[in-house]
């Protein structure tokens, strides 16, 4: 699974066990395991709509666990730069409730404070969740980062092809190759 935007993320709950998210309640609803919601709304503060919030353009996402998925997919970058355009995010209160679940958060922004990337390291063949456009910046040779694992993975060839690239992806490598 390939989630881009919080409503993936937030679709991707769904798979960690203990937790359901109603299914109308991006942004503003209530989980049910939990007593404060999943996702926070930029556009609102407490019951103040601020209106026209958004994240939006290249910011940088911190990958600090060469351990992680996330650390692989990039090509073994700490940092990366990818384009937002979004306006909910996970609530930081949730994060530590996530984590015990068996859920990664292993990209952040620069401050460390928003959840940029979310993985699941066991029980899923791949589970990789992103809140910004990875899209935005993927060309035919050389596809972004994510699609392309997602891609190799379904073809159930990311292993081998991380294997033959160094032990990470490299986008545009492997044109070379016979497929």
């Amino acid at each position: 699974r390939l989630g881009e935007c919080q409503l993936h993320r937030v679709r991707g709950v769904h798979t960690s066990p203990g937790y359901r998210v109603h299914a109308r309640s991006f942004g503003h609803g209530a989980a049910d395991h939990l007593a404060v919601q999943l996702v926070v709304d930029l556009t609102r503060q407490g019951d103040k709509v601020t209106g026209g919030t958004m994240r939006l353009g290249s910011r940088a996402t911190l990958i600090a666990d060469s351990g992680t998925l996330a650390y692989r997919v990039y090509g073994g970058r700490p940092v990366v730069y990818e384009r937002h355009r979004h306006r909910y995010e996970v609530n930081s209160q949730c994060v530590a409730a996530l984590e015990s679940r068996g859920m990664v958060f292993s990209g952040k922004d620069d401050r460390g404070q928003r959840m940029e990337i979310i993985e699941i390291r066991h029980g899923h063949p791949f589970f990789f969740c992103t809140q910004f456009h990875p899209e935005f910046q993927s060309r035919p040779a050389v596809p972004a980062a994510p699609i392309l694992a997602l891609v190799l993975a379904a073809a159930k060839r990311l292993d081998r092809r991380m294997q033959e690239d160094g032990g990470v992806l490299r986008p545009g490598a492997g044109f070379e190759r016979r497929v």
